[in-house]
């Protein structure tokens, strides 16, 4: 059971998130097209893949597949696991701390930076490169097409 339990509390997330969606994001259009939707399918999506890591595909499809593993393989332990979850929880929790300070952009590339290297991405240059671009291109999305406001750049400059 403790090799479920990354799994398990994600799918308590998303279920959390999904009820708690209705009473943060205020609609004033009746769209579909409107705030709530990309938390929402975000929601859905952490949800759905969270029920998919559940299922044991190795013992549905046991036959189709080819036993590669080594005995040493399959008895690491998951508790390194657990210290690259909670570093990516504090990552996110930063983020909610930083964004209104220094900016939306600054505060989601560094987020997104982190957790590239958090998951063992080692390619320093590119993961800085993506961060900063995918944070653009998510602000844009949020300003031009959802009309939402968000905090551009630091309070300081």
């Amino acid at each position: 059971m403790d090799r479920y339990l990354p799994q398990s509390l994600m799918v308590l997330f998303s279920i959390i998130l999904i009820i708690i969606i209705p009473y943060q994001i205020n609609v004033t259009s009746s769209t579909i097209l409107n705030a709530r939707l990309l938390p929402m399918l975000l929601g859905i999506s952490i949800l759905i893949l969270s029920l998919l890591s559940l299922i044991p595909w190795r013992k549905l499809y046991k036959s189709s597949l080819v036993k590669t593993e080594t005995k040493e393989k399959s008895n690491i332990p998951y508790k390194k696991h657990y210290f690259k979850i909670l570093l990516i929880f504090i990552d996110i929790v930063l983020w909610i701390v930083l964004a209104p300070i220094i900016g939306f952009i600054l505060a989601t590339t560094l987020v997104l930076f982190v957790c590239a290297l958090t998951a063992g991405y080692n390619r320093l240059l590119m993961a800085s490169v993506f961060s900063l671009f995918f944070s653009i291109l998510l602000y844009f999305l949020f300003v031009a097409l959802l009309n939402v406001s968000l905090p551009a750049l630091p309070i300081f400059l």
